[in-house]
């Protein structure tokens, strides 16, 4: 752009007309370097705008996105306030019913559970009861026999009802089990799958699998003890041991008759 040259100054004009002739030429060349920036900045925009189009569309799709967003994580939060004010009346409620019928309640509170105090019982008699397997209920740490089913009574000889007056000890085969038995609860809690020999009330021997485990019954803890009798088991494992060296013998002796006859 060419730059403007001073106007000379002509007759008839005053050097205030001529100033000011000058500051409006200036001012027309502001405006037409104003208007190439204008087109330049229109001709960017029209060949870039696909993009910021997309762009925007982006951005917008954005925003909407966090909007709706913002609604559900709003109407969660109301209605997890609406719960927690709701539970609040319930509890002010049940506090309120509570402090004014006391006594009722707390008689009410005791009965049921005395009731599925007593429910459990009766469903672990009748669990116990129609098991195969011998169940014992002791008191820690000494052993006493506080619960046995009909199928303990029969594996150790004893009548129900006087089981309740011995000791898980008077049945041991080897006092010495009863110490290492005594250590393995109290530092583990239960025992599982133990080879025992008990011996019955009238001196007869037979094997078991034992298994120990500490629970808590009424707030006491306890010991609930089954046996399972593997003395068939054992008399078989033993006859066959028994075959067993007996072929080997035989094996071993026509072996060395043959040895013989060869020699």
């Amino acid at each position: 752009m060419q730059k403007c040259q001073p106007e000379q100054e002509k007759p008839g004009q005053s050097r205030e007309q001529l100033a000011e002739l000058e500051t409006l030429r200036q001012d027309v060349a502001q405006l037409r370097q104003v208007n190439q920036d204008l087109q330049l900045v229109l001709a960017t925009t029209i060949e870039h705008g696909d993009t910021i189009e997309a762009e925007l569309q982006e951005t917008n799709q954005k925003l909407e996105w966090e909007i709706t967003e913002r609604r559900r994580t709003e109407i969660a939060l109301q209605l997890i306030l609406e719960t927690l004010r709701q539970d609040k009346s319930d509890l002010e409620l049940v506090l309120d019913t509570i402090t004014k019928h006391g006594d009722t309640v707390e008689d009410l509170l005791y009965k049921q559970s005395v009731e599925a105090t007593r429910q459990s019982e009766e469903l672990f008699r009748a669990i116990a009861e129609s098991s195969p397997v011998a169940m014992l209920i002791a008191q820690i740490p000494d052993g006493a026999i506080r619960y046995a089913n009909s199928t303990a009574a029969g594996l150790l000889g004893v009548d129900v009802n006087r089981l309740l007056d011995r000791h898980l000890r008077d049945f041991y085969h080897d006092p010495r089990e009863e110490l290492q038995l005594l250590n393995f609860l109290l530092a583990g809690g239960y025992i599982r799958n133990y080879e025992l020999r008990i011996q019955k009330s009238n001196g007869t021997l037979c094997w078991a699998i034992a298994s120990f485990q500490t629970i808590l019954l009424r707030g006491e803890r306890i010991w609930l003890c089954t046996f399972y009798d593997i003395t068939e088991r054992k008399r078989m494992e033993e006859a066959l041991r028994q075959s067993e060296a007996k072929l080997r013998q035989q094996a071993q002796q026509l072996e060395k008759m043959v040895q013989q006859k060869i020699e």
